[in-house]
């Protein structure tokens, strides 16, 4: 484990911050639904970050890389081979969608690797929660100011949910390194996301963003009282596990005629959870026509309408999500990420920001129930918390 100094060190402009702060256009933000140039733009991101990379492949390679770089690059492969073989099956080539996805998140792997290798970890984090704030400021600012709309700089009411509950993250990741105080003001900073977390939930209509920032807090002050159980590899897949299960339980359930008459005649709600329970009624279908390899990359729309139930923009469930692309390859490469990632960490080094990222991916997990949480922001969570707890910092 390396010990680092970087956390305390001060920002300054060069090439290498450049590389760090665009890394993070890669997958913690995508600004395409609102700026139509962006994926344009996204083209460049790749080629830059891909020439900084290519000239640091000899330093790259000197060191040993993380177990997680070797099974991420594997998971990746999955995906890409099911793309590939699905390629001619759909309007648009998957083929290309997955490249293009997860090309820019083996960027990202790989400037972590080299930032921790170089002991700068540090420092890209503090550049990370710097342009995120900018972003989040940005973002609220049009989203208060501007008409009604369902969709915002940061995409749908679900990106927007989820990226204030990163922000959060990230003060507390830089309360532990030391770059903010435990004063007065800061505390009121904390306070401020918070609230304006729960405001922009219920602004866009997205309570399943207010859910997830209550799930999160939830295991935050779990994980303090009992950090061996949450920083556990057990009880992270387990979790997945169950939220993957709820898929072929909710729709038994829901047709029990006593649970029917609570949701309808007593809560007055859907009981199809909004459509969600005919969607896992015939995913089991779906899938086990191509269990192993699956359909390939982001074509979830195409393989569920072909169930003959309308309009179905996905799976609504994270882990399912992943194994219709992928087929059972891609899930237990994605489950074994998960163990490797938390079996890795250390809760007594760092407490505070390992906590912290712990959390907000428990929180994703949890609502992987019944949404998709398992993408870039989630992967690149995965990838940030098993090269912070590499490093050794003070408390």
């Amino acid at each position: 484990m390396t010990t680092v100094s970087s956390w305390h060190s001060p920002l300054r402009l060069n090439a290498k911050n450049i590389i760090y702060g665009l890394s993070f256009f890669l997958v913690f933000v995508d600004f395409s639904s609102y700026i139509s140039s962006y994926a344009r733009a996204k083209y460049v991101l790749l080629a830059i970050i891909g020439s900084f990379l290519f000239l640091q492949i000899r330093s790259l390679l000197s060191t040993k890389l993380l177990t997680q770089t070797w099974l991420w690059l594997f998971f990746v492969c999955i995906l890409m081979i099911s793309s590939f073989l699905n390629r001619h099956n759909y309007s648009r080539n998957p083929f290309i969608a997955c490249a293009f996805a997860f090309l820019g998140l083996i960027e990202f792997i790989l400037v972590m690797e080299y930032a921790r290798q170089k002991k700068q970890l540090g420092i890209v984090l503090d550049i990370f929660y710097k342009i995120s704030v900018c972003v989040l400021i940005i973002n609220d600012v049009l989203l208060f100011t501007t008409s009604s709309s369902e969709v915002y700089l940061l995409g749908l009411k679900f990106s927007v949910a989820y990226f204030h509950m990163f922000v959060i993250t990230l003060w507390f990741i830089r309360l532990q390194s030391g770059k903010i105080s435990r004063s007065a003001v800061n505390q009121l900073t904390l306070f401020i996301l918070i609230i304006l977390s729960i405001i922009t939930g219920i602004r866009v209509d997205c309570m399943t963003g207010v859910v997830g920032l209550a799930l999160m807090m939830t295991w935050f002050l779990l994980g303090t009282k009992f950090p061996k159980f949450v920083c556990n590899p057990v009880t992270a897949v387990s979790t997945v596990l169950i939220s993957y299960g709820f898929l072929y339980v909710a729709p038994t359930v829901m047709h029990n005629s006593a649970v029917r008459h609570f949701v309808v005649d007593i809560l007055h709600r859907d009981p199809t959870m909004t459509g969600r329970t005919n969607i896992f009624e015939v995913f089991p279908q779906a899938f086990e026509k191509k269990p192993f390899l699956g359909y390939g990359y982001g074509v979830s729309y195409d393989v569920m309408s072909w169930q003959g139930i309308g309009f179905v923009p996905d799976t609504q469930n994270g882990l399912a999500e992943i194994m219709l692309a992928g087929g059972l390859a891609a899930g237990a490469l994605l489950l074994a990420l998960i163990w490797n990632t938390i079996k890795s960490i250390n809760p007594q080094v760092g407490k505070m920001r390992i906590l912290a990222v712990t959390s907000f991916i428990y929180a994703l997990i949890c609502i992987a129930t019944v949404e998709i949480t398992f993408s870039t922001l989630f992967f690149a969570c995965l990838v940030l918390l098993a090269n912070i707890s590499k490093e050794k910092v003070k408390a």
